[in-house]
């Protein structure tokens, strides 16, 4: 994984429509975080990292949902809280180290290969086997993914050695959340104040079954996951929730059966543009 960035087309644009000789078709603006690493990636036509980007909408929502349910359960549970605060912040540590620590050896494992590389380009250069034009584009290629990769490790052996002195701080917490009794939007200021990082996995499945994992560490307690109430339903409430999640299921197979005959039509129509240039070149 690596940084993502902010990527915003307020505008929107319009683009040419490949299926419908000189027809164009618009393209709602966007606002969404890529990560750097994917970007990266589709530029030099490598996968450095697989896409994992989150609408900004969806994230600033999840955002302010987490630091909401977090700060009610801290007040109306503080002592439990406390307690689980604390027992949750010695294993997250000792799980990131982990990972970290995998992670920087595979970096650095790349960084002993990509510089063996560099010196059999040279090898290879010098004996004649690789002319000039060629070493110098492959050098430039290694000597980019070698910035990254030492960037990258600095970055980590920085995150590790700041977990040693990066200690949970319940009180410091509480008195945040006492600072922001009732708030119903999330502004830059208090982003600052409570969140500490936020990690964006990649997405699983696609249309209404997609799903991403996004976790949010919050300053001072680190990733806190409120404890879920178990509610037991009614049996007229059973019912309802069959009932909406049978009209659901209709709604998406509609959804499915629509989307599989626009691509039906796109394809036709694709068909019939591949066969007028076929037919153009013949005459």
């Amino acid at each position: 994984g690596a940084k993502m960035y902010h990527h915003r087309n307020a505008q929107g644009i319009w683009k040419k429509n490949y299926f419908k000789a000189g027809e164009m078709i618009y393209h709602a603006p966007e606002d969404r975080y890529d990560c750097s690493n994917n970007i990266r990636g589709r530029q030099r036509y490598e996968k450095l990292c697989c896409s994992h980007s989150v609408t900004t909408k969806a994230l600033e929502t999840l955002v302010l949902e987490t630091i909401k349910r977090t700060c009610d359960y801290a007040v109306e549970n503080e002592a439990e809280f406390r307690e689980k605060v604390c027992s949750i912040s010695e294993e997250q540590q000792g799980e990131l180290s982990v990972r970290l620590e995998k992670r920087l050896a595979k970096k650095q494992k790349r960084v002993s290969e990509v510089n063996r590389l560099i010196k059999k380009l040279y090898e290879d250069n010098i004996s004649g086997k690789l002319n000039d034009k060629r070493f110098n584009a492959m050098l430039s290629d290694y000597e980019s993914e070698l910035e990254t990769l030492e960037a990258d490790i600095d970055r980590d052996n920085a995150e590790l050695e700041g977990m040693s002195a990066k200690k949970t701080d319940v009180d410091v917490f509480m008195e945040l959340v006492k600072k922001h009794t009732t708030f119903e939007e999330l502004t830059p200021a208090m982003l600052n104040e409570f969140v500490d990082k936020i990690m964006v996995y990649k997405a699983v499945g696609s249309g209404a079954n997609r799903t991403q994992d996004v976790d949010i560490y919050l300053n001072y307690i680190g990733r806190f996951v409120v404890p879920e109430v178990v509610v037991e339903l009614t049996e007229e409430e059973k019912l309802a929730e069959a009932k909406r999640q049978e009209k659901l299921e209709k709604k998406r197979a509609s959804n499915r059966k629509y989307m599989a005959r626009k691509r039906e039509e796109a394809r036709k129509a694709w068909a019939e543009i591949e066969a007028e240039k076929a037919k153009a070149v013949g005459q």
